[in-house]
């Protein structure tokens, strides 16, 4: 009798620890789908800032376990194949980023960890039509433009920095660089398409 209640609550604590271990990974991976031994990234929260790897650099970039810790795996462009590294910026410390580096075409997740801030990222522009970008000194704060460009600008901008989901972003305007805070809705994450 003694040994039944013995393996009754090892039974329990067992099924316990399982379902307190699922709901624990479930909270922490919300946008991320496990398929057989692929993880897919699932975006249900528009709060994520994503950003791509320069769509014309070749290199590889490193992702660390911590910042300037232990390189734990590197990823790259497929430029060949079209299969640009499209990253989620979750947070910055020093001049690093926390990331979830995962394939443009595919949503397969390719790496999570830090990169170096000063990796090739950027965004396109998603004024078209009768839409103006504007370039502000400083987010959040819509008082102080640095440049307005009433002509849509297919070049890619350089992200230098995030605050929020405002991106310090350096680009060229009339053959001479420019550099302040992108707003949200005037960002396109997407190297496929004009987000138009």
């Amino acid at each position: 009798m003694k040994t039944c209640i013995m393996c009754l609550i090892t039974l329990y604590v067992s099924m316990s620890c399982a379902s307190g271990s699922k709901n624990k990974t479930n909270l922490i991976e919300h946008n991320v789908q496990q398929s057989d031994t692929l993880q897919l990234i699932r975006h249900t929260n528009t709060n994520i800032l994503t950003v791509f790897l320069n769509i014309e650099y070749a290199g590889k970039v490193a992702v660390f376990d911590i910042p300037h810790g232990k390189i734990t795996k590197y990823v790259q462009n497929n430029i060949e194949e079209e299969d640009f590294v499209m990253f989620d910026l979750l947070q910055k410390q020093d001049s690093m980023y926390y990331i979830i580096a995962y394939s443009g075409l595919t949503d397969h997740i390719l790496a999570k960890g830090w990169i170096s801030q000063n990796t090739n990222l950027g965004v396109y522009s998603a004024a078209y039509g009768d839409l103006h970008c504007s370039l502000y000194k400083t987010p959040f704060n819509r008082k102080q433009i640095i440049i307005t460009e009433k002509v849509y600008n297919p070049n890619m901008y350089e992200v230098l920095d995030f605050d929020g989901k405002w991106l310090k972003v350096r680009t060229k305007i009339n053959n001479k660089f420019y550099v302040g805070w992108l707003p949200p809705e005037m960002q396109c994450a997407n190297p496929y398409t004009t987000c138009s």
